[in-house]
C-alpha cells in the first residue's frame, strides 16, 4: 500500500514540478542513461503510435532499483526499474510490460485517477462541513472539531 501511495504522490508532484524533480523529491533513485532511454524509446515507438500517442511526447525514466516494476506518472512519463530490465528474459518481455504502461497513458488512467482523487477530497470536505454545521445546529460546539474535546483553557 505504501508503494501505491508513493506513486500517487509522485504523479501529483510530477504535474506540479516536473517528472525528474518529483521523483527526486520522493527519493526515487532516477538515473539518466541516454543510451538505454533512447533504445527503449525506439523499441516502444511503434507501440506509442498504435496507441495513438505522439512518441516525441513520451519520456522514459530509469529507476535504479532491483524491483521488477514500471509505472506511469505525471502524464506521459514511463518510469522503468532497472530490476525489470535485468530480470526480463527478452526485449519482448520488457516491451510487453511497457506496452501495458503505455495503455495507462493512452487510456487516460492518470487523468481520471487525479480527477477521482480531487472529487473524493471535495466530497470529504463537504461532508466535514455538513457535519460541523449539523453539530452546531444541534448545539454541539465540539462538532466543529470532529467530536474532539475542547482544549484546556
Amino acid at each position: 500500500m505504501g508503494r501505491v501511495i508513493r506513486i500517487l504522490v509522485l504523479a501529483l508532484a510530477t504535474v506540479i514540478v516536473g517528472p525528474l524533480a518529483a521523483a527526486q523529491a520522493q527519493r526515487i533513485p532516477v538515473v539518466r542513461d541516454a543510451e538505454i532511454e533512447t533504445s527503449i524509446h525506439k523499441m516502444l515507438t511503434p507501440i506509442f503510435r498504435a496507441a495513438g500517442l505522439n512518441p516525441e511526447a513520451v519520456t522514459i525514466f530509469l529507476v535504479n532499483d532491483d524491483d521488477v516494476n514500471a509505472f506511469v506518472a505525471g502524464g506521459q512519463n514511463i518510469f522503468v526499474y532497472s530490476g525489470l530490465i535485468l530480470q526480463t528474459r527478452s526485449a519482448g518481455e520488457l516491451m510487453a510490460v511497457l506496452a501495458h504502461e503505455t495503455g495507462h497513458i493512452a487510456g487516460g488512467h492518470l487523468v481520471r485517477g487525479a480527477e477521482q482523487m480531487e472529487r473524493s477530497r471535495l466530497i470529504a470536505t463537504i461532508g466535514s462541513l455538513l457535519g460541523a454545521a449539523a453539530g452546531a445546529a444541534a448545539g454541539r460546539g465540539d462538532a466543529r472539531r470532529g467530536g474532539a474535546p475542547a482544549p484546556p483553557h
